[in-house]
């Protein structure tokens, strides 16, 4: 069974580069959103296995998808990562706050991003799915 990810970036290049670089992995299937009101329909929908979000995007800002994630009974238990190329405490606290599993900088090396979302899914985070052991 693959899993199912929810990506989210208003960079439309650098989200396909992501989602190409996740989907590289036969058990990730990967959806991708381009702002963050996108991102919440899909995600309540059809609530993913993990949501990478942007936290710049138009719309609803990747803080905000969180919340709202984390405030609606079906998709509050995803685990959520906030993928940002602002690095100060200011943001990372906001990601916290809203709710965020994770705060991830960018750029990220797309070997990285793979073993970080594996990692996460593989932990038994992703609503109770374990992976068939591929890393």
């Amino acid at each position: 069974m693959a899993y199912r990810i929810l990506l989210a970036d208003d960079d439309e290049d650098l989200g396909n580069l992501l989602r190409m670089g996740l989907s590289r992995r036969t058990d990730l299937n990967v959806s991708f959103a381009c702002d963050g009101t996108s991102a919440l329909l899909m995600a309540l929908e059809s609530p993913p296995d993990l949501a990478v979000l942007d936290m710049m995007m138009p719309g609803l800002s990747g803080v905000e998808v969180c919340q709202r994630m984390r405030a609606n009974e079906r998709t509050s238990g995803i685990p959520i990562v906030i993928l940002s190329a602002l690095t100060s405490a200011e943001a990372m606290s906001a990601a916290k706050a809203a709710g965020a599993t994770e705060y991830w900088p960018k750029p990220i090396h797309l070997s990285d991003l793979r073993c970080r979302v594996m990692a996460l899914l593989e932990n038994g985070n992703a609503n109770g799915k374990k992976d068939n052991g591929n890393v």
